[in-house]
């Protein structure tokens, strides 16, 4: 009677669901050819959309160099950067004009105003994406569930109102929210990547 050994290799192939970013606002969400092709209808003055636009542009490339992907996207984080440093250029606009002012009172007065107006522009802008966010969805092929697209909505109309940042919520809390919102009980699936697969369904 006789025995052998023998060593022998297997290979088997698991696919695997990945959600794709740790954070909401790490979403690629809005479409940079649709905002510029949009962006003349924003009621602000044309130097600050070519700030903002510059901005964009400037996030979207910083965007491909760090996830090697050519896609022409603009995410909530990268949105609300070039929100805030066009804003940084607003007051930078505002305190070079009023530098030239000599009178305590009259400049004070003027920054009163001008400090309003640069508010405004960005009350403006904001509004504006919350307003036009259907037409500026990046079109990944529907990569992102449906029922996220639509929690993305809420959060940004609250970011555009609030004057707060509500994309630094988890992807998993945010993917369980929009389970929740579908009258689905997270709790009956094992991880969030089998909950994405799930609002993969919902269109």
């Amino acid at each position: 009677m006789g025995m052998s050994m023998g060593m022998y290799q297997r290979q088997s192939l698991v696919q695997m669901l990945v959600i794709p970013c740790e954070v909401s606002g790490e979403l690629a969400l809005f479409s940079l050819h649709r905002i510029r092709h949009r962006i003349p209808t924003m009621k602000v003055h044309d130097k600050v959309k070519d700030k903002l636009i510059a901005e964009l542009v400037k996030e979207n490339s910083k965007y491909r160099k760090e996830t090697k992907k050519n896609w022409f996207c603009i995410t909530p984080y990268g949105l609300d950067t070039s929100v805030d440093r066009t804003e940084d250029y607003l007051v930078g606009q505002v305190n070079l004009g009023l530098a030239t002012l000599d009178d305590p009172k009259v400049r004070q007065a003027f920054q009163n105003v001008m400090t309003r107006q640069a508010e405004n522009q960005v009350g403006v802008i904001k509004g504006w994406f919350s307003d036009n966010y259907d037409a500026l969805l990046y079109d990944m092929n529907g990569k992102i569930p449906f029922p996220i697209v639509r929690k993305m909505r809420e959060k940004l109309a609250q970011w555009a109102i609030e004057k707060t940042n509500p994309f630094q919520q988890s992807l998993t809390d945010l993917i369980e929210e929009s389970v929740v919102s579908l009258g689905l009980n997270p709790k009956s699936y094992e991880s969030a990547e089998e909950m994405w697969k799930e609002l993969k369904r919902y269109k």
